[in-house]
């Protein structure tokens, strides 16, 4: 079983009130990682689980009005690194790695800047290094045993509260 580093686990980790918005196209192979995580994690507590698809700007009001303590960006992310590789990128980073700008019509810094204005909540954002993003409803084997280590410690997390 794979072991979520510390600092992934803690950007992972809910507060009080924590938003997950998940991203991506479940039908891009990789890019469906966040769709794929959305529908394993079961809301619980003050955890609010969103799955934004290819829209992350439609849902942006949907958080806000959550009044999040944290929220957390799940999504698929072309860092050069391995296939499968859980990394936490910083806004500046999304830029250049993450699917979200090819396939969603407003950058997600600009949105994400929005969201942190208006609530103050803590922003985490979380890449998947995806393996392919071809035509396919199914993730790459490394990309789906990263995906079910996020679901499981949600669970986990989630039970202890």
């Amino acid at each position: 079983m794979l072991s979520l580093q510390n600092n992934i686990a803690s950007a992972l980790r809910p507060n009080r009130k924590t938003v997950v918005v998940t991203l991506g196209n479940s039908f891009r192979g990789d890019d469906g990682v966040g769709p794929f995580i959305a529908k394993r994690i079961k809301p619980r507590n003050a955890l609010v689980v969103i799955d934004a698809s290819a829209a992350f700007e439609s849902v942006a009001q949907q958080v806000i009005d959550c009044k999040p303590e944290k929220v957390v960006i799940i999504d698929a992310a072309d860092f050069k690194g391995e296939p499968g590789e859980i990394k936490e990128l910083s806004i500046s980073e999304i830029s250049r790695c993450c699917c979200v700008l090819s396939t969603h019509r407003l950058p997600l810094n600009a949105v994400l800047s929005v969201i942190k204005e208006d609530t103050g909540a803590e922003i985490r954002i979380i890449g998947i290094q995806i393996s392919s993003m071809s035509l396919s409803e199914k993730l790459s084997p490394e990309v789906e045993k990263s995906a079910l280590e996020i679901v499981r410690y949600y669970c986990s997390e989630t039970t202890k509260k």
